[in-house]
């Protein structure tokens, strides 16, 4: 019976995201004024309350500099780096309605990413994506509550009480193997998704940095700076010009393969390295040419010879014939040219072979 509990608090929970009609009323009111004004602490208890997710206007609130600062504490709880800044824990008027997470742009990559016609665009183009009304309805995208865009920060709001990311889970003993691999298919779900749109997306700068999980251990995505496909459209000459994340990426896409999804299938296998490895992409590390995960992966890899780390070995649900799936997959993955790769589709299907998925009943 002890066993049962345990499988059941790893089942995600359903939320009901429905509204009532006085909801949707007090979301508008409140869109309204947003657009053209600052607002309170009371405004923003109420789009917290849930009203204001489901408005389809396509609006986020305007933030202030000075109210990210108060709803962050002065950005004291960082949680680590994302490719263009850093993120933060915050929560709104020091309490209840509810914890936020803040993503905040550096000073660098804010000027450097800035056009003429909308020094705005990647923040804009941000709020389209997650306010498209397929991505609106999936759990594996936060929910915008504002932005700011001030001349002295950049950054937006989004409703999300974050665990923790996947960067600093990775290494840590109490993230056991259920939970590691409750993550890789729920990030491999998310990834199907994206690519099997009608216009495809790619994520590009995917990252463990930048996969936020909940209390539930759901991973979420939040970052699109490198985003292509669907509502936003091909890859500008702007993003073009920008480094992928440090550790991470496609090194036949950095030698000039064609933008696929393939080069996402490259770092999910990454990431699939990292989770069942143990191992981290740390700055320090590449600041002293510590090798990245992939070739720390082709390095080590032999054969039949599973790369999960041996304190995973004694984890409740762990199979060996799982340990080696997880690691020809990973190395499948990894393959050096985009066309040698699996499609998503096809690692979803690979992952729901594995028997701690089916006893989980994860998909």
């Amino acid at each position: 019976m002890a066993q049962a509990v345990g499988l059941a608090s790893m089942l995600p929970v359903d939320e009901d995201m429905e509204m009532t009609e006085s909801g949707t009323e007090n979301a508008a009111e409140v869109l309204h004024r947003s657009v053209f004004f600052n607002v309170s602490i009371d405004d923003v208890t109420k789009l917290l309350s849930g009203a204001f997710r489901d408005t389809g206007s396509g609006e986020v609130a305007n933030f202030t500099s000075a109210q990210l600062r108060e709803f962050s504490l002065d950005f004291k709880d960082r949680i680590g780096p994302f490719h263009f800044g850093a993120v933060y824990r915050g929560n709104i008027n020091g309490k209840t309605p509810g914890s936020v997470l803040l993503k905040i742009w550096d000073d660098y990559y804010a000027i450097y990413l800035e056009t003429r016609e909308n020094p705005n665009i990647f923040i804009d183009e941000e709020a389209m994506f997650l306010k498209d009304k397929a991505i609106a309805s999936h759990p594996s995208f936060p929910k915008v509550i504002g932005k700011c865009c001030s001349e002295n920060l950049r950054g937006v709001v989004y409703d999300l009480d974050p665990l923790d990311s996947l960067q600093n889970m990775m290494p840590k003993n109490s993230f056991g193997w259920a939970q590691r691999i409750r993550v890789a298919v729920k990030l491999a779900q998310l990834l199907e998704f994206l690519h099997c749109q009608e216009n495809p997306y790619v994520v590009l700068n995917l990252s463990a940095q930048h996969i936020m999980l909940d209390h539930m251990l759901n991973p979420v995505l939040i970052d699109f700076g490198l985003l292509s496909g669907g509502v936003i459209g091909e890859l500008s000459f702007i993003k073009k010009r920008v480094a992928l994340p440090q550790g991470y990426g496609d090194p036949d896409y950095v030698m000039g393969a064609p933008l696929h999804p393939c080069c996402d299938v490259y770092v999910y296998g990454m990431i699939l390295v990292g989770i069942i490895a143990k191992r981290i992409v740390k700055e320090e590390d590449l600041d002293r040419y510590a090798p990245a995960l992939d070739f720390w992966a082709e390095k080590e890899y032999k054969s039949g010879v599973p790369l999960v780390h041996k304190s995973l070995e004694s984890e409740w649900g762990f199979h060996a014939t799982d340990a080696s799936s997880l690691t020809e997959l990973a190395m499948w993955s990894m393959r050096a040219y985009g066309a040698d790769r699996p499609t998503m589709t096809q690692v979803v299907d690979h992952l729901k072979k594995l028997q701690i998925v089916k006893d989980l009943v994860i998909v």
